[in-house]
């Protein structure tokens, strides 16, 4: 179904096993570019040769179901588009030209948000695989936010038969005027392969692979796996800014770095910067590649703790209010990064810009580190009384 122009409503539908004429990669069963649209409590399932949407214009897609369509789940190009409260599940179900459970890019002069989505067991598997659950890419003038989204149990990159690399099992970035905030990024992978020369192809990036300066803030990190580095977070050539993230556990064979920092050239190094991380039970917790080039990580407000080291690699490293100690994660092994009372992220932070957490409530004072801010039960938060005007 194509739609070009005007006003368009979908609602309460189902759209699938539909087949494309011809293998087409940029496009999508239902394939809208209106203003306004909008798609509601609809389900597009199992498109072949062909994406379940392709979206562009102005408008909104919430509450549905984009499900088993072979080439990926969802792309979306110029507009301001809002996408919320989907599930977007077990894309990318094989041949050429697979994408990203989620592919955004061509954002100009607009802003998209992704938010409250469930995006997981999406697949990307085609050559070069970028972003197994989101792949990013807005354009100089464009803004994408993803913000309390879960993004799990996706997959770049495969090793069987004829092998593909693979870069940001969860999330991949391309670009700088992108916002992550409030996500949970767990349990994705990014699969790697030698090549014939024993050089690594792939395997980068199982959470997140970061090309360009995004901002991400009060997201929990956990569970992911790479190949080769940077199972976590990796860093290539960028200077990123992170606020209040937890990183923790992420893990696989030789790899278990929770952020790897890397330069994408011997001229273009790599230079996050971060406030109040929580890196917990990683075999590196950070580690900057020095060999090429000094790749440089500044971090003030940072927990350790369970790491087999806090910092490795021949980069440069200038860190300030450094803690050790347990964060008594609530329940890490059911997903819960919430911290509980004795927790050593407790009024150990520094000052940002950052007001609220991961659950949108408030910091006061001197910030916990990591994603959660600590409030006992019942304690006051801010409350908002109306204004009365009495004459």
């Amino acid at each position: 179904m194509t739609v070009s122009g005007g006003a368009f409503t979908l609602s309460g539908s189902v759209i699938e096993a539909s087949t494309a004429a011809q293998k087409a990669p940029s496009a999508g069963a239902l394939d809208v570019n209106a203003n306004p649209f909008l798609i509601e409590s609809s389900v597009i399932s199992e498109t072949v040769y062909s994406s379940g949407v392709d979206l562009s214009g102005t408008g909104m897609l919430c509450g549905s179901t984009i499900q088993a369509n072979q080439y990926g789940g969802m792309r979306i190009g110029d507009g301001n588009i809002t996408v919320i409260d989907n599930e977007v599940l077990y894309n990318g179900t094989g041949g050429a030209y697979v994408e990203a459970g989620i592919y955004v890019s061509g954002v100009w002069n607009t802003t998209v948000y992704l938010v409250g989505n469930h995006i997981h067991h999406n697949r990307h598997l085609y050559a070069s695989a970028t972003g197994g659950g989101v792949y990013i890419a807005p354009a100089a003038e464009g803004w994408v936010t993803l913000s309390d989204n879960l993004i799990e149990d996706n997959t770049a990159g495969k090793a069987e038969w004829l092998p593909d690399d693979g870069y940001g099992g969860g999330v991949y970035i391309n670009g700088s005027r992108v916002t992550l905030e409030r996500n949970l990024i767990r349990n994705n992978t990014a699969i790697g392969f030698l090549d014939p020369l024993s050089n690594q192809q792939g395997g980068r990036g199982g959470g997140v692979y970061i090309r360009g300066n995004p901002i991400l803030r009060n997201n929990v990190i956990t569970g992911n796996r790479a190949s080769f580095s940077g199972s976590g977070i990796y860093i290539r050539g960028s200077a990123p800014e992170l606020y209040h993230n937890t990183i923790a556990q992420n893990a696989w064979g030789s790899d278990a770095t929770g952020i790897y920092v890397a330069e994408a050239s011997s001229t273009e190094r790599a230079q996050p910067k971060l406030w109040n991380t929580i890196v917990v039970s990683q075999t590196v917790g950070i580690y900057a590649k020095g060999d090429v080039v000094k790749n440089i990580v500044n971090a003030d407000g940072l927990l350790w703790y369970g790491n087999t080291a806090n910092t490795g690699g021949t980069g440069t490293f200038f860190l300030s209010n450094e803690h050790t100690g347990d964060p008594l994660f609530a329940n890490p092994t059911g997903g819960d990064y919430h911290i509980h009372p004795g927790s050593a992220a407790i009024d150990n932070g520094v000052a940002t810009s950052v007001s609220i957490d991961i659950d949108n409530e408030p910091r006061f004072g001197i910030p916990d580190l990591g994603a959660d801010e600590y409030w006992a039960p019942g304690a006051l938060k801010r409350v908002y009384l109306p204004l009365i005007l009495k004459q």
